[in-house]
């Protein structure tokens, strides 16, 4: 059996998680794996609205830019259980609701600078939850679109997130056409 990790902006297996076609596929995909006996864990921002009335897991605490930031995961409830899959919320004060769908930003002036920031934030988050073995000992990490994709970078140059050399890791693009450019 392996241990998935699916790490997104988007999940409509949550309530008030979708913006398109992502959110279907982040629903739909971990329960087809689930069903073959695997475990699957997905994780997507809070947008300081989504962790409301979820079950605190833990802090995860982490530096950018030379501060030291808190955030918080939280186990949220899935419009329809399935067993094998557990759905998470980061939230942290600068992972704000946007315009979109309550999800994305839509900057007149600086097309994607406010979502590059949060979903920035979110990543790291996610980095750290990997390592201090929030989601247990993966076997795969499947990024979803641009918004997961700091993973990434982390686990190539940050020392700190070393730990995320040794997971296979998938990045799927769902909209070549939105890659945090307009």
């Amino acid at each position: 059996m392996h241990n998935f990790l699916f790490v997104a902006s988007e999940n409509d297996a949550i309530p008030h998680c979708k913006a398109g076609g992502m959110g279907d596929v982040i629903r739909d995909v971990p329960r087809q794996i689930s069903q073959k006996g695997d475990t699957v864990h997905v994780v997507v921002p809070s947008y300081s609205r989504l962790h409301q009335n979820a079950k605190f897991i833990s802090d995860l605490s982490f530096s950018l830019r030379g501060l030291e930031y808190v955030a918080e995961i939280y186990e949220v409830k899935p419009k329809k259980d399935f067993s094998g899959i557990t759905h998470y919320v980061i939230h942290h004060p600068e992972i704000q609701a946007g315009d979109i769908a309550h999800i994305y930003h839509n900057d007149l002036n600086e097309p994607f600078y406010t979502d590059a920031i949060k979903y920035f934030i979110f990543c790291i988050a996610v980095a750290q939850a990997v390592k201090t073995n929030i989601f247990g000992d993966l076997d795969v990490i499947h990024l979803h679109d641009w918004h997961a994709s700091m993973v990434l970078f982390l686990r190539r140059y940050h020392k700190e997130y070393a730990c995320l050399k040794n997971i296979r890791v998938i990045y799927s693009i769902h909209n070549l056409a939105i890659q945090g450019i307009r």
